[in-house]
């Protein structure tokens, strides 16, 4: 009995060390996949949160980072360069969007009977005019055959007279 337990112990000894081995294995394979995919990746991205304040303690650091005086200065020149590069149109641009706009092509937003149809139901219409025009020509075909059925029994009844 005890010969079979010992045997069974380093039956056990052995599985957990071969167990292990493989698992310091596989554990060095997924490492070193993981460095290879960081390097073709390259860097990771670097967080700027400008609109948003996180939560994590952790992430305080990078807040204190994302905000650069420099960055605020560039943003503002970019503005004011686009605003004024809007402002220096020359007279011909400005002459020609007046000439655009003139107020009768204008459409007027206030005017709301010029946006709403003036058939409400014309989409109904369209989409279901095929089957209409089905419906009417099986419906005037049943009107004929009840009129030649009607005839047909006054004629039978004008003979039997």
């Amino acid at each position: 009995m005890e010969d079979r337990k010992a045997r069974l112990a380093a039956l056990k000894a052995r599985a957990t060390a071969a167990a292990a081995e493989s698992n310091t294995e596989e554990n060095n394979e997924a490492q070193q996949q993981k460095q290879q995919q960081e390097e073709e990746q390259g860097p990771a991205p670097v967080l700027k949160f400008r609109n948003y304040t996180p939560k994590d303690v952790s992430l305080e650091a990078e807040i204190k980072d994302s905000i650069d005086d420099a960055d605020i200065d560039v943003a503002l020149t970019n503005r004011d360069a686009k605003r004024q590069k809007i402002s220096e149109k020359s007279d011909l641009e400005r002459a020609l969007a007046d000439a655009a706009a003139t107020p009768g092509d204008m459409f007027d937003v206030n005017d709301v009977s010029s946006m709403v149809p003036k058939k409400v139901n014309w989409d109904l219409k369209r989409n279901i005019s095929t089957k209409l025009d089905k419906l009417e020509r099986r419906t005037q075909r049943v009107i004929v055959e009840l009129l030649r059925e009607r005839l047909e029994r006054e004629a039978a009844m004008g003979d039997l007279d």
